[in-house]
């Protein structure tokens, strides 16, 4: 762990003035988000939605931003990043005002949306950020380290969100997330150090042909998509599965999500390590046994003890993945299109995981709320397929 600590400070001493600003503003936006995500399936429920739109609305939220990642990255690459991150925190700000007073679902889709938008356009802007930063060699730990930040906001802003509903309510919730993003966008624009954009030498088309005649980008993309269609199936469901199956409240599930997002902060420094050390593909073949081990448990469990075990283990888990995978998408990429890689790719994602939570909704209903969990876990053991083909094709363009 020291030799976390080491690695990283050496990061923010390579690194230009923009990455660690990067590290205060994530904390801060990563919070926000944690405020209104954590209950944001027991708030849609509590407002007489049914389960399937429940479920459909979580992963619009998880799932959206992917799919309009292509186009958060081109603006990203537009922008200066200072604005990129201030508009994204202007749009958050407005939806989750706007939440408090929705009452229909074609309402909360349109809000739901926007909010996609701002969410994805961060994470373009910040993976260009990182990527530019003159710290190529450490590229796996300079995405655990921004990962750690979030997870420690993430952390925070889940229990503080379970606290805020047990002694107040949803719209008090919702509101102070609101200002709060506010406040964040004109600290952005005031504080952020400006940038000067590097001349893009690709068009979006070639940049496009580029990749997508790239076997290595395609099997990349192949892998990651299968991976999230199969958790999208399970991962839709699991506030409502530990709320109305276990019995658990608001605040003993925001515990849950809290300890899973504190585990996740401890292992998230070792994993970039790992990711440096032994590559990317490993890292990512690991972490989808682990997912599929985290899932299938958590439909066979019972009680808040039995959740508590499965969400530390997630907790371990998920760490493996966003560093280990972006790393990849950095290595494949263009030259100065890391934004429109990643999104491009996130865009591929989302759009393969829309019927994800239709088919969760279907078990729900139709056989019953454990299959739902344990049928995503299994069904994510196929992604190893495509990951296995990716390792041998650049091993061969290696040779």
């Amino acid at each position: 762990m020291n030799k976390c600590f080491k690695e990283t400070r050496s990061i923010l001493k390579v690194s230009n003035r923009a990455y660690p600003w990067l590290l205060a503003l994530s904390f801060l936006y990563y919070f926000i988000n944690a405020l209104w995500q954590t209950l944001l399936p027991l708030y849609i429920d509590s407002k007489g939605f049914e389960a399937w739109e429940v479920g459909f609305s979580v992963v619009l939220v998880m799932n959206l931003p992917w799919v309009v990642a292509v186009v958060a990255g081109l603006i990203a690459e537009k922008l200066e990043w200072r604005i990129s991150v201030t508009l994204s925190a202007l749009v958050l700000s407005a939806v989750l005002f706007s939440l408090v007073y929705v009452s229909t679902f074609y309402e909360l889709i349109a809000f739901l949306t926007a909010a996609s938008f701002s969410i994805a356009l961060f994470a373009q802007a910040s993976m260009e950020i990182i990527a530019e930063s003159k710290i190529e060699e450490k590229l796996g730990l300079a995405f655990a380290s921004y990962y750690t930040v979030s997870g420690i906001a993430k952390t925070l802003g889940s229990l503080t969100a379970g606290i805020m509903v047990s002694y107040w309510n949803y719209s008090v919730l919702y509101f102070t997330a609101s200002i709060c993003a506010l406040g964040l966008a004109l600290l952005s624009y005031r504080k952020f150090p400006g940038t000067r954009r590097v001349e893009k030498p690709l068009s979006f088309m070639k940049f496009a042909k580029t990749l997508f005649s790239s076997k290595s980008f395609m099997l990349l993309a192949a892998t990651v998509v299968v991976h999230d269609f199969s958790v999208f199936i399970s991962a839709s469901y699991t506030a409502l599965f530990a709320k109305k199956v276990v019995g658990l409240n608001e605040l003993e599930y925001s515990i849950l999500v809290s300890v899973r997002n504190l585990v996740y902060i401890l292992s998230q420094p070792l994993s970039g390590l790992l990711v440096d050390k032994i590559g990317g593909i490993p890292v990512l073949a690991t972490h989808f046994i682990f997912v599929t081990i985290s899932y299938v448990s958590y439909g066979l469990t019972t009680g808040f003890w039995d959740l508590l075990a499965v969400h530390i283990f997630m907790g371990i888990s998920l760490t493996l993945d966003l560093p280990a995978r972006r790393k990849l998408v950095s290595k494949i990429a263009p030259e100065h299109k890391i934004a429109a890689s990643s999104g491009l790719i996130d865009t591929l994602v989302g759009l393969g995981t829309l019927p994800s939570p239709l088919i969760g909704g279907e078990i729900w209903t139709k056989i019953s709320p454990r299959p739902t969990l344990i049928t995503g876990g299994l069904a994510n053991t196929t992604a190893l397929i495509p990951l296995l083909l990716l390792k041998k094709n650049m091993k061969e363009k290696i040779k």
